[in-house]
């Protein structure tokens, strides 16, 4: 096992389809922002540059006025200075025809959320490799601080 750790040749696991519907739920259904939230209350757990910085955006122009229609929407993010952060008007109302109901919306906040766990505990098992690579600690000491960060984990939303 000589060399570094193994790195999957897929890459972590995400989903741009998920993040996109999202994304495009809360354009089409405004209400659905607290809920996604709910879920999602890191917008950094989404993998995607731009999902991530659409997301924040409508977190924001949730905050200052939970508008209630996609024209709402606009109005308060164009009001913030953040129409250009989700694309602009043209991308607002394309992602707004892509939104889905509630219920399969919803499903991809659990599926995009359950991702970003997964990539964490790829991170931390990664982490926890290169430490017992180079560790000078005995083995015991090694396992004990493994699990715990492990429990810690296991614990985290």
């Amino acid at each position: 096992m000589a060399g570094s750790p193994f790195v999957s040749p897929q890459g972590p696991p995400y989903s741009v389809h998920s993040e996109r519907v999202a994304v495009a739920s809360m354009i089409r259904f405004p209400a659905l922002i607290g809920r996604m939230r709910e879920i999602l209350p890191d917008p950094s757990v989404l993998y995607s540059a731009a999902h991530e910085r659409q997301y924040r955006a409508l977190l924001q122009a949730h905050e200052t006025s939970s508008p209630g229609t996609t024209a709402d929407l606009s109005a308060t993010l164009a009001a913030l200075g953040l129409l250009e952060a989700v694309g602009g008007t043209a991308t607002l109302r394309d992602l707004a025809a892509e939104g889905l109901e509630e219920i399969a919306a919803l499903d991809h906040a659990r599926n995009l959320a359950e991702k970003a766990r997964m990539r964490r505990l790829i991170e931390t098992l990664a982490d926890l490799l290169n430490q017992a690579y180079r560790s000078n600690e005995g083995f015991e000491a090694l396992l004990k601080r493994s699990r715990k960060r492990l429990d810690e984990l296991a614990r985290s939303r």
